[in-house]
C-alpha cells in the first residue's frame, strides 16, 4: 500500500515539475495577492545588488589578506616578554655596575 501511496506521490510531483519546467513566466496569479509582482521584481532588484555587494567584499577580503600576512611578519619580530624583562634587568645590573665603578674611582 505504501509503494502505491510513494508512487502516486511521484507521479504528482512529477506533473508539478513539468508544469514548472513549461511555465513562460506568465500568468495572471489566480490566488497570489496583489501587488505580488511588484514586490518580486524589487526582491529580485534587491538580490542583484547583494551579489554585487558580496562580489565587491569578497575582492576586499582577499586583498587584506595581503596587509594581514604583513601585520603578521612584523607581529612575528617583535621581542618576547622574556627578551624585555631580560633586557631591562641587564640594563640595570649594566647601570648599577658603573655607579659603582664610578664611586670607586672618585674616592
Amino acid at each position: 500500500m505504501t509503494g502505491i501511496v510513494a508512487f502516486a506521490g511521484r507521479q504528482r510531483h512529477a506533473a508539478r515539475d513539468l508544469h514548472l519546467i513549461q511555465a513562460d513566466g506568465g500568468g495572471n496569479d489566480d490566488d497570489m495577492p496583489p501587488g505580488l509582482s511588484v514586490r518580486v521584481d524589487r526582491l529580485e532588484k534587491d538580490a542583484a545588488e547583494i551579489k554585487g555587494d558580496v562580489k565587491t567584499l569578497s575582492r576586499d577580503v582577499r586583498n587584506l589578506s595581503g596587509d594581514v600576512a604583513k601585520i603578521e611578519g612584523r607581529v612575528s619580530m617583535l621581542p618576547s616578554t622574556f627578551q624585555m624583562r631580560t633586557w631591562f634587568v641587564g640594563v640595570a645590573i649594566a647601570l648599577v655596575g658603573m655607579v659603582f665603578a664610578i664611586a670607586r674611582l672618585t674616592k
